[in-house]
């Protein structure tokens, strides 16, 4: 998933957004894991406009996440955890309803 900034912001995701989209004991499993995306995205700090972010599930290592084409850190495990990461955008409280329904089609 590739996302470019189109204004200044100090955090490009919304990761409490995890929290409101899985259950309990998935949020058991992903406490971990999600505590060091946290941790990479205050490494990135401020994005500035036209800053890009990718992140994607690679079977072989997990979640990387690059700025600018530039990775940080080491990649997260997991695709239970890069799944849980889209429902930032697509799940049942996504952070845009406008967004969600221009990723998945709907008008």
């Amino acid at each position: 998933m590739r996302f470019e900034t189109r204004r200044t912001a100090k955090r490009c995701w919304r990761l409490a957004k995890i929290r409101q989209n899985v259950n309990a004991s998935e949020l058991l499993r992903l406490n971990d894991r999600i505590a060091k995306m946290e941790h990479a995205i205050r490494a990135i700090g401020n994005a500035v406009v036209g800053d890009v972010i990718d992140f994607d599930y690679l079977p072989e290592i997990g979640t990387p996440i690059a700025v600018n084409g530039t990775h940080t850190g080491s990649a997260i495990v997991g695709a239970d955890f890069y799944n849980a990461v889209l429902v930032i955008f697509i799940g049942t409280h996504p952070v845009s309803d406008r967004l969600r329904n221009s990723l998945v089609g709907f008008r």
